[in-house]
């Protein structure tokens, strides 16, 4: 009975700490740091770096958005920012 009471307070805990980090982060969208403050040129070229696939990081519509910036670290795969 012990042995349940932990475990049940444990997940309490849990859930607690889950739904403040859900409270506190409900405001941040991270894709508008990607849009507006990133240049999509450095994200581009990490990832090709890291052999990272850039549909990972950025939706379909990023990608399309950025096709400037996809095409400039295509011409110049040496490209430093």
């Amino acid at each position: 009975m012990k042995k349940k009471i932990t475990n049940l307070k444990k997940k309490i805990k849990s859930l607690q700490i889950k739904q403040k980090v859900k409270d506190t982060t409900k405001e941040v969208s991270t894709s508008t740091s990607k849009v507006n403050y990133i240049d999509p040129r450095i994200t581009i070229a990490w990832c090709k770096k890291q052999g990272i696939d850039t549909k990972k990081i950025f939706a379909k519509q990023m990608r399309d958005k950025f096709s400037w910036a996809f095409a400039e670290i295509d011409d110049d795969p040496e490209f430093v920012f």
